[in-house]
């Protein structure tokens, strides 16, 4: 109750709300920049159980923005490194470690048994993988992405009405079309934002409450400090959810 007095003294979420999170389960896919803040913020809030799926080691470049890690882990597995610093921050929540890299015959087993996905990746393939996924098999996604000062936020709610991830980006970019962050640069705090916001809808999501996301796109312009929401619509061609 001392732990999350400030939750439950909030409007619409209470004691029952906390007990809703603490029965959730979260799966966040990639434990870097984006990862770092999400999972931090998913265990703070109580969410009983969070799994973290990451392939990666930890390299020194990394912190400048993934401050989930520190550099007594510099080499060793970013999953590693993850469990370690949620034990110590919560012990109460359940930690899952998954040390792969994702692709489309094991992303449906990463996802299954999961309340709500956090798409934290930074390249393209994985991020249809894990949209696709999570459209095929009914499960609510919050993505984000960062590069320089700007960053982008939507979530993709599975239903006949609502937009999926294609309908707005209908396939992967040809490679170098967009430009990636270890080329551009990132500002690690405007990552720590779209992580933090991340959170926030999965836990808006879990306790049961509204979004104008799923249908809108969140951009965020860190030299100018402006959000703007950005409509999507279904797209009745959509190879995957127009059908």
């Amino acid at each position: 109750m001392l732990r999350y007095e400030r939750n439950i003294r909030l409007e619409g979420f209470g004691e029952n709300g906390q007990q809703k999170l603490m029965n959730s389960t979260a799966v966040v896919i990639g434990a870097g920049g984006l990862g770092s803040p999400a999972i931090y913020y998913l265990a703070a809030s109580g969410v009983g159980t969070i799994k973290i799926v990451d392939g990666d080691k930890l390299e020194v470049s990394n912190l400048n923005r993934q401050i989930l890690h520190n550099t007594d882990f510099l080499g060793k597995d970013k999953t590693v490194s993850a469990n370690n610093t949620i034990k110590k921050f919560n012990p109460d929540c359940k930690v899952i470690t998954k040390n792969i890299r994702i692709n489309a015959l094991n992303i449906s087993e990463i996802i299954a048994d999961t309340d709500v996905v956090l798409d934290c990746t930074d390249n393209f393939k994985s991020r249809f993988i894990i949209a696709d996924a999570c459209w095929e098999n009914n499960k609510f996604l919050c993505y984000a992405s960062a590069q320089g000062y700007n960053g982008q936020l939507l979530v993709q709610s599975p239903s006949p009405t609502n937009p999926c991830y294609r309908c707005l980006i209908p396939e992967i970019p040809p490679q170098g079309a967009i430009p990636h962050p270890a080329t551009t640069g990132v500002l690690g705090s405007v990552v720590g934002t779209m992580g933090s916001m991340q959170a926030t809808e999965a836990i808006k999501y879990l306790l049961g409450m509204t979004t104008s996301l799923d249908r809108e796109m969140l951009a965020y312009d860190g030299l100018r400090t402006n959000f703007t929401k950005i409509k999507r619509e279904k797209n009745k061609n959509c190879k995957l959810c127009g059908i």
